[in-house]
């Protein structure tokens, strides 16, 4: 079965409804807004900022197997140190559950 793929424009859609996510450790992140070309929000425990590349994030998506190639360590290749808010937005939005 081949994986379906949102376009880009959905994938956006999905991800702006969030406003917060929880990673696989239990870190909060929270305040997520994004556009077509960053996603940003606030990681709850340290107060810092993160900043996330739209497309790259989308690549990530694209490329990426569900469930056993979405890791941090693979998602890092594509979106550099903030792998781990990427991979929860990537959870909460939904877009596997399809």
């Amino acid at each position: 079965m081949e994986k379906k793929v949102l376009s880009f424009g959905e994938f956006v859609k999905r991800i702006q409804n969030l406003k917060e996510a929880l990673s696989v450790q239990g870190i909060h992140y929270s305040n997520i807004t994004c556009n077509a070309s960053e996603i940003s929000g606030i990681r709850e425990s340290t107060g810092n900022d993160f900043s996330i590349d739209t497309h790259k994030l989308y690549n990530a998506y694209s490329n990426l197997e569900y469930p056993d190639e979405l890791t941090t360590t693979n998602i890092k290749e594509y979106v550099g140190r903030v792998a781990s808010p990427s991979l929860a937005i990537l959870i909460a939005s939904g877009i596997y559950k399809e």
